[in-house]
């Protein structure tokens, strides 16, 4: 694939109008992560909760801390700073992300139950009190993949990051992302395995350069 054009990569912060596309662009990234395919175990699941659901997260990040896109909105990184690990219920009354909840039947809930636990207890036990930026999503149009976006917002993240001397802290469920995001100075600190679901999570970790 051809490289985006140059206005293309321009950095913009999303803004209210922005929200449900930027969503969609991250409901179409993570379709075939395998965290959301464990989660939402079925398509018909995935279709009826993501497009409730990538919107809520984006508007979280934009409460909390950063929503990124580049001008053209085919890639979307969410940003969260220390403090903002728990979303917990006011933060989802903000958020919209209750009524996602609501959608969900028991077994889905249990299964985000038994995954979401381990990700926010890693984060925790890694990086405790220490400043960082939680680089918490980044998705990018599956059309537009290859083509420079994805790299241009991880750019942008660390020209904040480096600049504030912070580290950055990421998990992935796929190791595919390991080797990319290996490719960015970041390293696995842990490697866990969740207990009673396929997944295994790496906690990675991006020193200030």
């Amino acid at each position: 694939m051809l490289d985006a054009p140059q206005d293309a990569l321009t950095i913009k912060s999303v803004e209210r109008a922005d929200v449900q596309r930027a969503g969609e662009v991250l409901a179409s990234a993570f379709r075939d992560d395998p965290f959301f395919l464990y989660c939402l175990s079925d398509p018909e699941a995935y279709q009826r909760i993501a497009p409730r659901m990538f919107p809520g997260l984006v508007r979280r990040a934009m409460i909390y801390g950063k929503a990124w896109a580049t001008r053209d909105l085919n890639a979307v990184a969410l940003r969260l700073p220390l403090g903002a690990r728990r979303i917990g219920f006011w933060g989802a009354l903000r958020s919209g992300l209750v009524s996602t909840f609501l959608l969900m039947d028991n077994a889905t809930r249990r299964r985000f139950g038994r995954a979401f636990p381990i990700v926010e207890e890693t984060h925790r036990r890694i990086m405790g009190d220490q400043p960082h930026w939680y680089c918490w999503m980044m998705g990018v149009m599956p059309a537009c993949q290859g083509a420079g976006v994805g790299r241009r917002l991880m750019r942008h993240t660390f020209e904040q990051t480096d600049r504030a001397g912070l580290p950055c802290y990421l998990e992935t469920f796929s190791e595919r992302s390991v080797r990319v995001h290996e490719g960015q100075m970041y390293s696995i600190r842990q490697t866990v395995r969740v207990p009673g679901t396929p997944l295994t999570l790496y906690a990675m970790v991006r020193p200030p350069q």
